[in-house]
């Protein structure tokens, strides 16, 4: 299908409903104009019907982004997200189902844990001797917008998809209460936060990918968003440093060469992805550790106060709602957003491919722990790190260890999960609407501390 024939259909009235009850309905993140995905669903066809008249027109303007800082730590600057408004998301989600059909994997970001999988099979089988670890510094705001608009032109010939992808991505972004200002304009980058943003920096750095692949058949080499790892023979070594330097400048890139770690496998360490790799054994990197173990902490203190004032009925439910997001916690959970296949979310998902099971060991003995310490009772049937470990490992698809979500799921199933979710008496009065924006929001929460919980990993 060509560009013109998807822009058509993606940004048809009925498609975009379904994009928008499918993907964003339920959210609790607000933009600029603090309009909510409820709202907006209470007027759905008068939305939907004006955002595809002015999208196909190539009338459509982005409201402002809101601005979000994120802590990087103390010595370092914040990462600047870019929230848009929920109808802008609307835009920018059916955008970025155009980009991906058109442009296929060269726009794709990896599965984390398939990369994983391929640096324990295939660059740490013994047939290579060294390993260059080395990121892009500032990747997102680096990017070069006449290149990148250059790649986007070579498979996207329609005028209208591409003012849009560029109006999307020098649109400011600014803090909330600030109106649009000179001083906001984006002349050299793409914006963090939106759903576009990944699939445009990985266009513009798949042209290095290939070009070192073909260079360097004999190494090892992957690339996650703007983490680079190249593993080689000493023979190769330097070449492939000065290559990929080289390469990035081409595509006017910067390597972070403050950053870099250069080893042999034989006798030193490297971080990927999160995870620590010695010889002989795949763990998590210590700042992972400690997120995971402030995490636990945090959970069970929560379970505490909620279980002091258990003289109410809101209390008792605060409590359910704690244990379970405790429990969560240590399982991660699955959700189907098509009723086939499962997104899975958490910690000991994203780290199911070490093989330190003593470490899951330790934290399933800090749970019982902290238990004590606070004064919160265990029951019997608290999951445990290294039995969920197990069972995701050697079970996988058909274990019923992980809490599952369906977030298409009838309202009676709605009813049932928000149950066990929040107790009988949160729920029992509200309507089948309330219960399934209810259940939605209750996803997207769930999903999101999980993803906390995993943390930034670039």
């Amino acid at each position: 299908m060509t560009a013109a024939e998807l822009f058509k259909r993606y940004y048809a009235p009925k498609h975009l409903a379904e994009v928008f009850l499918q993907s964003i309905y339920g959210s609790t993140t607000v933009g600029v104009d603090r309009v909510t995905t409820e709202n907006f669903k209470r007027h759905l066809d008068e939305n939907v019907n004006d955002i595809s008249r002015r999208v196909l027109q190539g009338k459509y303007h982005f409201a402002p982004y809101k601005q979000v800082l994120l802590s990087k730590g103390a010595d370092r600057c914040p990462r600047v997200l870019s929230i848009p408004t929920v109808r802008d998301r609307l835009v920018l989600k059916v955008l970025s189902n155009i980009i991906s059909e058109l442009f296929g994997l060269d726009c794709k970001t990896p599965n984390p844990q398939s990369l994983i999988t391929e640096v324990e099979q295939d660059a740490l089988n013994g047939k290579y001797d060294c390993f260059i670890k080395i990121d892009f510094r500032d990747f997102y705001g680096s990017i070069d917008q006449e290149l990148l608009m250059k790649t986007l032109r070579s498979k996207i010939r329609k005028r209208e998809i591409l003012s849009l992808i560029e109006d999307a991505i020098i649109n400011q972004t600014v803090p909330m209460g600030v109106k649009r200002s000179s001083s906001y304009i984006r002349s050299r980058g793409i914006p963090q936060g939106l759903s576009i943003s990944s699939s445009l920096a990985n266009l513009v750095a798949s042209k290095i990918d290939r070009r070192m692949i073909k260079a360097f058949p004999s190494s090892f080499y992957r690339r996650y968003v703007d983490d680079i790892l190249i593993v080689c023979s000493v023979a190769e070594y330097g070449k492939a440093e000065k290559k990929i330097t080289a390469l990035a400048r081409r595509s006017h890139l910067c390597l972070n060469e403050e950053k870099v770690v250069r080893g042999h496998l034989k006798t030193d360490c490297f971080e990927y992805l999160g995870y620590r790799f010695s010889p002989n054994l795949i763990s998590v990197r210590s700042s992972s550790k400690r997120s995971i173990e402030r995490s636990l902490e945090q959970g069970i203190k929560k379970i505490a106060r909620a279980e002091k004032n258990h003289g109410n009925t809101s209390s008792v439910n605060d409590a359910i709602r704690c244990r379970g997001d405790l429990y969560r916690t240590i399982t991660g959970c699955k959700v189907t957003y098509d009723g086939a296949s499962f997104a899975r979310y958490g910690w000991l998902f994203y780290y199911s491919r070490i093989n330190d099971v003593s470490y899951l060991a330790q934290l399933d003995a800090l749970v019982r722990k902290m238990a004590k310490r606070y004064g919160v009772g265990l029951a019997a049937d608290t999951p445990s790190f290294k039995k969920a470990y197990y069972q995701m490992r050697y079970n996988g698809k058909e274990s019923s260890y992980f809490p599952a979500f369906n977030y298409d799921a009838t309202v009676e199933e709605m009813r049932h999960k928000l149950a066990e979710l929040l107790g009988d008496g949160a729920i029992a009065s509200l309507s089948d609407e309330k219960i399934a924006l209810l259940y939605r929001k209750a996803i997207h929460r769930i999903t999101k501390s999980l993803e906390r919980d995993v943390g930034l990993i670039s």
